[in-house]
């Protein structure tokens, strides 16, 4: 049965101070394309009253749309006691912090969405299985994610998920108790566990996931057009500046941003950045201008004196 909350897309979103830019990108991406009024529960975690501000101009409520800012501090604690701190563990928290909501799409902040979200919401309305994502690109269970995958009766060669783009069925979520589970895990394996939020989702609840299309979340050193959802993860994100001349990462960051400049997904994550309060920002930076006017070889004999010591 639907409940008057999943009539409207409800999606949610966590990120701290410092993703604030590009949470505002993934949101005002998603209100340029929908087809209706779109309802966003953010976790602004550490947002300055200026930040709040640009990110409602974003969400650009005079067309229907609705935003409501998620106060996590109440429930943290939880995870703070197995030291996961980190913001990326927030998603764990919504099936409690929003009792009122029966289902959401969540959506990580560096994402470019390109389609009506209302398809993506429409699939996940006809799921009945707890969580809906797309496989990640690493291939499936292998042995490096073992021995706990092991331990939760994973086998080698299970579809692994990316947790980027999640689809939760938060009335499951809570009867099911699947936040005292993932806490256990996460007591059980305190940091050893491979790429954190994302290795828990899928050693508690890789065999509860209903597969999506693999375009609502297309990570962007493999996107071509027929992306719905293209998304910048590792690193190589475009709206990180680089900033240390001694760091291999940094040239590594310059050098792809240089390179992605020519893209659909580069240009377009700008057009729609130009779109919000954050216009005109742009990736600009010493490792850029260098990289265009230096000889190649000058600058990798530099980088490779400078990196030794790094």
């Amino acid at each position: 049965m639907l409940h008057a909350s999943d009539v409207r897309p409800q999606i949610a979103l966590c990120a701290n101070a410092a993703m604030a830019m590009a949470l505002s990108v993934t949101v005002r991406s998603i209100v340029r394309r929908r087809s209706c009024p779109v309802d966003f529960h953010i976790a602004a975690d550490g947002f300055s009253p200026s930040q709040k501000q640009r990110l409602l101009a974003a969400v650009d409520s005079e067309s229907g749309n609705t935003v409501r800012f998620v106060d996590l501090e109440p429930f943290r604690s939880v995870l703070r006691e197995v030291g996961a701190r980190e913001t990326t563990y927030d998603r764990f928290l919504l099936g409690e912090a929003l009792p009122e909501v029966s289902r959401v799409l969540y959506l990580d902040s560096d994402l470019l969405v390109r389609c009506d979200i209302s398809e993506l919401w429409r699939l996940a309305l006809a799921s009945g299985m707890l969580i809906q994502a797309c496989e990640d690109p690493h291939p499936a269970v292998t042995p490096e994610l073992m021995p706990m995958h092991a331990a939760q009766g994973i086998a080698l060669g299970t579809t692994y998920y990316n947790a980027g783009v999640l689809g939760i069925d938060l009335e499951k979520w809570r009867s099911s108790a699947v936040l005292p589970e993932l806490i256990a895990f996460l007591k059980r394996y305190s940091g050893e566990i491979p790429f954190a939020d994302q290795g828990t989702l899928n050693a508690c609840l890789g065999q509860r996931v209903d597969r999506l299309p693999d375009v609502y979340n297309r990570f962007s050193l493999v996107a071509t057009e027929d992306a719905r959802i293209v998304h910048f993860c590792t690193f190589r994100k475009p709206f990180v500046r680089p900033r240390s001349l001694l760091r291999r990462q940094d040239w590594a960051l310059a050098r792809w941003q240089s390179e992605a400049a020519r893209s659909f997904h580069f240009r377009e994550y700008f057009e729609v950045l130009d779109d919000t309060a954050y216009r005109g920002w742009r990736p600009r930076s010493l490792h850029a201008w260098l990289l265009k006017v230096t000889p190649g070889p000058w600058i990798d004999r530099l980088r490779a004196t400078r990196w030794q010591r790094t």
